[in-house]
């Protein structure tokens, strides 16, 4: 917001450049609010059947229970790019490790698929979440 203030000042006698960046900056505020807006209104989901992971509108991957082979509560704030693991970190931190007995296949929004064996997520209640895996 003070990037705009500034950039306003800057710009004021340059009417047609300050129009553009103004509409450029509520953009992109407006795109910032809805990818948090995503992420809060698609949690991950614990059914019967199946885990689904959730990453606002970019990831949804249906993990069935009975391809998990452990859950683990562990907090990670860096991850090494890994072809087989999944990181789908809140803020660069991870909360827990699902280690998986067969490959579960990721589809990206912009790549190819890949056969995943670990995936590494956040929860805001990381204990919770892996209790109910653990009894799942």
């Amino acid at each position: 917001m003070i990037e705009t203030i500034g950039v306003s000042s800057m710009l004021r006698d340059m009417p047609t450049a300050h129009d553009i960046l103004l509409v450029l900056d509520i953009y992109t505020v407006l795109l910032v609010v809805g990818l948090h807006a995503a992420c809060a209104v698609r949690p991950h989901v614990l059914t019967g059947e199946a885990l689904r992971v959730r990453y606002g509108v970019h990831v949804d991957l249906r993990i069935p229970l009975g391809a998990i082979r452990a859950v683990h509560r562990e907090t990670q704030m860096t991850h090494r790019p890994a072809a087989d693991v999944l990181d789908l970190a809140i803020g660069s931190q991870t909360s827990v490790r699902l280690e998986l007995a067969e490959p579960v296949t990721h589809r990206s929004l912009l790549g190819r698929p890949r056969r995943v064996h670990t995936v590494r997520l956040h929860a805001d209640d990381p204990g919770t979440l892996v209790q109910a895996l653990t009894r799942a």
